[in-house]
């Protein structure tokens, strides 16, 4: 089905099985030389078997916008080339869709880095077995929301990341995008060097990312830089423990004197620096109580964790010093307390 110039349309009910080409493409909608701000709803539609897209909003980056407003809701796209591809659009709400064994990608926002999305929210989908390049491929957007959506057992096979943001060359800039309270099952990218999220270093700002449930871990990390990261906190499901977290990618902090941390009123602080001559941070003698707990977590220049829990000794024993080795670039965070009449508090 194609739709060129039009200016509102609602399409629903479809069932479209094992054609050629396309499912639901968008033309030429709302060129903003003639003034139009066009809306469109996608929803209930069956699409199955394409070699194409399954919807395919297209874009002509000459104009500023194709689409206004797009919702792409309740709609199942099974084997297709790509399952939703949105070029160029002021807003786009995809929610609550089925997106299963497509063969590029599941969802891709943006035309060859160049068309900005103004706005995105992607948010309650099941991606399941969208495996050679990856489920999600965000390119270019001014502020979106990733949420609530499963990745279920994506074995991702060439690219492969299950969701990437930006472009290698510089073309896609991705800004403000909060990536939060998302499954991940089972969606473990089967190379090195592939990540469950990939972001573009230089090309990817203010990038938060939070409570995500993750069971299988990719062969080459979960991220492969933490640096672009504004707000990173992770949830281990059995436990519901914070596992990670970090705040302040674009903050340039000066670590604490390393002599007087205890007792003290402390702050969450995130900080990149060499080391001239070895560097010891003293933790602190008595085990906070209750559910609070002392974190040291750091990242050397490879980006592998190195991550200190107190309380538990997991790494280091209780009370036992932490020693940063001369000429190391260490990046990451420190998760400080302060004592008060017996207790230990965390400090938001």
């Amino acid at each position: 089905m194609l739709l060129s110039s039009q200016k509102d349309f609602y399409i629903h009910d479809l069932y479209m099985p094992a054609l050629s080409g396309d499912g639901i493409k968008i033309t030429a909608v709302g060129f903003s030389d003639f003034g139009e701000s066009s809306n469109g709803l996608i929803e209930r539609c069956w699409i199955d078997g394409l070699n194409g897209k399954g919807i395919n909003i297209v874009g002509d980056v000459s104009s500023e916008f194709v689409a206004s407003h797009i919702i792409i809701r309740h709609n199942s796209i099974f084997y297709c080339n790509t399952g939703i591809y949105s070029e160029l659009s002021e807003q786009v709400e995809i929610d609550n869709n089925q997106i299963i064994g497509n063969t590029n990608y599941g969802i891709v926002i943006g035309y060859d880095g160049r068309g900005v999305s103004r706005l995105i929210t992607i948010t309650h989908n099941e991606l399941g077995n969208n495996n050679l390049l990856g489920s999600i491929w965000i390119q270019a957007v001014v502020t979106g929301v990733v949420e609530g959506n499963r990745f279920v057992n994506n074995l991702t096979e060439t690219f492969g990341n299950q969701l990437t943001t930006g472009k290698a060359d510089g073309s896609g800039p991705v800004r403000n995008l909060t990536i939060q309270r998302n499954y991940i099952v089972q969606a473990n990218p089967n190379l090195a060097g592939h990540y469950q999220f990939f972001i573009h270093p230089g090309y990817s700002n203010n990038i938060s990312i939070l409570d995500n449930y993750k069971i299988v871990l990719a062969s080459g990390g979960l991220y492969n830089d933490i640096s672009r990261i504004n707000i990173l906190r992770e949830i281990d499901e059995e436990s519901g423990l914070i596992v990670n977290e970090k705040r302040g990618a674009s903050e340039t902090v000066i670590l604490p004197n390393p002599t007087n941390l205890v007792p003290k009123v402390w702050k969450s602080y995130r900080a990149t620096f060499t080391a001239s001559t070895d560097l010891v941070i003293s933790p602190p003698t008595e085990v906070p109580q209750e559910k609070d707990e002392f974190y040291v977590a750091l990242f050397n220049n490879s980006a592998s964790p190195i991550t200190v829990n107190i309380t538990t000794g997991s790494g280091f024993i209780l009370g036992d010093p932490i020693v940063f080795s001369s000429s190391t670039q260490y990046e990451g965070f420190i998760l400080m307390y302060k004592y008060l009449a017996g207790n230990w508090y965390r400090v938001k």
